[in-house]
C-alpha cells in the first residue's frame, strides 16, 4: 500500500518522466559525447 506522502510524488514524477521522454534524443546524444570525450573535458552542455 501506498501512503499519501508516496502518493504526492506521482504528479512530480509524471512530469519528470515526460521531460525525459521527450528529451531523450539530446540526453542518448550528449551521454554518447560524454563517453567518447577524454573525462578531464568539460561535457557538451559546456558544465
Amino acid at each position: 500500500m501506498v501512503t499519501k506522502l508516496g502518493l504526492s510524488l506521482e504528479r512530480p514524477l509524471s512530469a519528470l518522466r515526460a521531460w525525459a521522454e521527450t528529451h531523450m534524443p539530446e540526453i542518448d546524444r550528449n551521454n554518447r559525447l560524454a563517453d567518447e570525450s577524454p573525462s578531464d573535458q568539460v561535457t557538451a552542455t559546456g558544465r
